[in-house]
C-alpha cells in the first residue's frame, strides 16, 4: 500500500477516495495529524492514481468527482455481495467435502456401479438378450430408413421405454473399453461432483447421453453400439472450456490431458482402434462444450 498524497479535510479526501474506487483503484483515506492521506492498495494502480491525485488538486470542484459518489457506493455493495457469496461456496464446498466418500460421490459410483453389471449382463457384447435388448437405443436391429428408425424410436418411447435414450452408455464391448471409460468417469465425475453436487452431475449426464446416443444412432443407422466414452467427451468438454475461460472458475485442467483426449478422439475417428461410436464421442464433446459455455459467458457478463 502506498500514500499519493494528503489533502487539507477529510471531506475532500472521501470526494476523491471515492472518485478512485470508481475507476476501480482501490484505496483508503486515513487521518494523519492535520491533514488526511490517500492510500492506494495495488503498486500496479499508483501511476494512474497519482495522476488522478495530481489532476483533483487543479480542480476539486469537478462535477466528476461528486457524481462518483454513487458509482463508487454501488461498487462496495457489489464487492461486498460478491464476497457473500464466495463465502457461502466455501462453506457449501466444505460441507461436500466433509461427507463420507460414498455421499461425494453417489451419481459417478452408480455410473461405475451400473456400467459393470450391465457390461457383465451384456457378456461384452456377446449376449444381446436380455440384457442387450433392454438397454440398447432399440430392439430392432434391422431399423432400415431414417423413416424406420423414428417410427421404431417413436413407438418404443410411447410405450414408455425412455431409458433406452440413455442406457446405451452403460453397455460396454471389452474390458479395455469398459476400464478406460470408467476410469474418466471417476476423474471427470468425481471432479464436477464434489465441486458441483450429484444433481449437477446427475443432468449433464442425462443431456450429454441422450444427445450423443440419438446422433450415433441416426448417423449409423445400428443400434448395437455403446458405451459411456460419448459422457466422457462431454464431461472434458464441459470441465476444459471453464477451467480455460471461465473467471473464477473452480476447475483446474491441465494442458496436456486434453492434448491427449484429442489425439485419442482422431485415433479413433481413423478406425486404429477398431469399431467406435465416434459421432456419439463428437456429439458428446459439443454438448458438453456448449453446456459449459453458459457458466463461461455468466462470468463474463458480470
Amino acid at each position: 500500500m502506498r500514500r499519493i498524497g494528503t489533502l487539507a479535510d477529510k471531506q475532500s479526501a472521501r470526494v476523491l477516495g471515492d472518485y478512485l474506487y470508481s475507476q476501480e483503484i482501490d484505496c483508503q483515506v486515513d487521518p494523519a495529524g492535520d491533514e488526511w492521506a490517500v492510500w492506494v492498495h495495488e503498486e500496479d494502480d499508483l501511476e494512474q492514481a497519482r495522476s488522478e491525485y495530481d489532476a483533483f488538486l487543479k480542480s476539486p470542484t469537478d462535477p466528476k468527482y461528486t457524481a462518483a459518489a454513487k458509482q463508487a457506493e454501488r461498487r462496495r455493495e457489489a464487492k461486498i455481495q460478491a464476497e457473500i457469496a464466495a463465502k457461502k461456496r466455501q462453506i457449501r464446498l466444505r460441507d461436500r467435502w466433509e461427507r463420507p466418500p460414498i455421499l461425494q460421490l453417489r451419481i459417478t459410483l452408480a455410473l461405475i456401479a451400473l456400467s459393470v453389471a450391465a457390461t457383465i449382463g451384456f457378456g461384452f457384447g456377446a449376449e444381446l438378450d436380455p440384457v442387450g435388448h433392454l438397454l440398447l437405443i432399440s430392439k430392432y436391429m434391422d431399423p432400415g430408413s431414417v423413416a424406420g428408425r423414428i417410427n421404431q424410436l417413436t413407438e418404443q418411447l410411447q410405450s414408455g421405454q425412455i431409458w433406452r435414450l440413455v442406457t446405451p452408455i452403460f453397455l460396454h464391448f471389452s474390458v479395455l473399453h469398459l476400464v478406460f471409460n470408467l476410469y474418466w468417469t471417476a476423474m471427470l465425475g468425481g471432479m464436477i461432483e464434489r465441486t458441483q453436487g450429484s444433481w449437477r452431475l446427475l443432468l449433464l449426464v442425462l443431456a450429454i447421453a441422450v444427445i450423443s446416443n440419438l446422433v450415433q444412432y441416426f448417423a449409423t443407422s445400428n443400434p448395437l453400439f455403446g458405451g459411456m466414452s460419448g459422457v466422457v467427451f462431454g464431461l472434458f468438454g464441459y470441465v476444459w472450456l471453464r477451467s480455460k475461460y471461465e473467471l473464477g472458475s473452480p476447475y483446474f485442467f491441465p494442458p496436456q490431458t486434453a492434448v491427449f483426449f484429442l489425439i485419442w478422439m482422431i485415433i479413433c475417428s481413423l478406425g486404429v482402434v477398431g469399431g467406435v461410436a465416434n459421432h456419439a464421442h463428437s456429439a458428446g464433446l459439443v454438448v458438453g462444450l456448449l453446456l459449459g459455455l453458459v457458466p463461461v459467458l455468466r462470468s463474463r457478463a458480470r
